[in-house]
């Protein structure tokens, strides 16, 4: 490699670098913003609002809902006391047990990704289906689950040319392929209109793969590009096999064609 060459690589990663610095410092001033307004809350009602409206206006996410664990009703009560209306609030939701909202509560130790189940949404993220990145933010107080923070975005992210991808932690083989096929249904079946009147039909093919975590950080690195690679010759074998459909590669010169099929 020529002086030259070594030079611009050099100064594309440190126009990478210093892009990426400034994308976290925008980061944590919201964050500190976020904190300055909670701390100097008066109220409940201003207390509540920041937690929810606040997050969403700090980090434009398009849907929110905190859920708070409250069995003895000792905090629901207190609007109605005050005179506020128990409806003022409709991206906070009370309930008795968090386990009976969903059972993944009962072993949820860190964010869950998903997948989400259609029926999921209604209890998670105010029934709406059209989110694109949803998550599940477990609240802990002293070891104990005291509630949750469901963000979700219609945000989606370019992996690469015509690609995206989707990365689903703590998620079997099994489970990925039902939002994978949602997805792919939802495409296929909701042509573009087009200025002529003609509709545009579209299609996706898809490739899924499935990692199991590895002892060892300099593990980590191995993983995600068998992970990576595998997906990407699921996906060409989904197009090679036809297009608007789905495969998956479970593990190095191992692949299977999913069960899920689109109909005829």
């Amino acid at each position: 490699m020529d002086l030259n060459e070594e030079n611009r690589i050099l100064r594309q990663r440190l126009s990478e670098l210093t892009q990426k610095a400034q994308d976290n410092q925008e980061t944590l001033g919201c964050f500190h913003a976020r904190e300055l307004d909670l701390l100097s809350a008066e109220s409940l009602p201003e207390l509540w609002n920041g937690m929810t409206d606040g997050l969403k206006s700090s980090f434009e996410i398009k849907s929110i809902l905190m859920l708070l664990c409250d069995p003895d009703h000792e905090i629901r009560h207190l609007p109605g006391n005050n005179g506020i209306d128990e409806n003022a609030f409709p991206f906070l939701r009370f309930v008795d047990d968090m386990v009976a909202v969903n059972p993944r509560f009962s072993r949820l130790r860190s964010p869950w990704l998903g997948p989400f189940l259609t029926p999921e949404y209604d209890n998670l993220f105010c029934g709406n289906h059209r989110l694109g990145s949803i998550a599940i933010l477990p609240l802990f107080r002293s070891n104990r689950l005291m509630g949750s923070i469901n963000p979700g975005s219609d945000a989606s992210t370019r992996f690469g040319g015509e690609e995206f991808a989707l990365l689903l932690p703590q998620t079997c083989l099994n489970e990925a392929l039902m939002p994978t096929e949602r997805i792919r249904l939802e495409v296929s079946t909701d042509p573009i209109p087009l200025d002529d009147g003609n509709p545009l039909r579209l299609s996706v093919s898809i490739g899924v793969s499935e990692a199991l975590p590895m002892l060892g950080k300099s593990r980590h690195k191995a993983l995600r590009g068998h992970l990576l690679a595998n997906a990407d010759q699921a996906l060409y074998m989904a197009k090679a096999n036809g297009r608007n459909r789905i495969e998956y590669k479970i593990s190095e010169g191992l692949a299977a064609q999913a069960a899920m099929k689109p109909p005829i």
